[in-house]
């Protein structure tokens, strides 16, 4: 996340930030037990729960880059966003991918040539390890920010209330409950209502 130097920094963000870091620690700590445990055990049940209550982490951060970026005060013009903002999540995101694509190739013990140049193509393409799916969201964040920043800087409370009812309905409620019946008798286009309320929608509820 970026955050602007010229501003005053919010130590409530930065409390967000903080608990946001734990949370993703404590979720990597609680997932040995919790996909390789045994089901039903004490600490399984116990990976259970930290896990649960960690898995605000990513909300917590595009929260935290919500209140920053969307700042009416916080200058942001296309030419700042397409020539420093996206190329360094962009940077960070193929190097580190890259990165991950040596470490599989050793391991495998595959350091060719050939397996290089197939690495390369992968990576281009955006056939990334599933650690990297916050950089690929942030991309489209950052992507959709002059709109969005647009939406918080002009709707009125009213529209933000809609805005913050339709994320907890498509967002939190609708992924939860379509796991029981009669919900899991639809298929199709409506499993994928879910997916609209995205990191934008998120970054609105800052």
């Amino acid at each position: 996340m970026i955050s602007d130097t010229r501003l005053p920094r919010d130590h409530k963000i930065d409390m967000v930030k903080t608990a946001a870091i734990w949370s993703v620690v404590l979720c990597h700590v609680a997932a040995a037990p919790f996909s390789g445990g045994v089901v039903g055990t004490t600490a399984w049940y116990s990976a259970v729960l930290w896990t649960s209550l960690a898995h605000a982490c990513v909300p917590l951060f595009f929260m935290a880059s919500g209140a920053l970026l969307l700042k009416p005060e916080k200058e942001l013009t296309f030419q700042k966003l397409y020539t420093q903002n996206l190329p360094r999540i962009l940077a960070a995101l193929f190097f580190w991918a890259f990165c991950y694509k040596l470490v599989s190739l050793k391991l495998m013990d595959s350091l060719t040539f050939p397996d290089m140049i197939d690495a390369v193509k992968h990576l281009l393409l955006f056939h990334h390890e599933e650690h990297f799916y916050y950089l690929h969201i942030t991309l489209l964040a950052y992507a959709a920010l002059p709109i969005v920043r647009l939406f918080a800087r002009y709707a009125d409370q009213q529209l933000l209330k809609y805005t913050l009812v339709l994320w907890f309905l498509l967002g939190i409620l609708y992924p939860t409950v379509r796991t029981f019946w009669p919900f899991t008798l639809l298929n199709g286009i409506p499993v994928q209502w879910s997916w609209s309320c995205g990191a934008t929608l998120t970054m609105c509820g800052r």
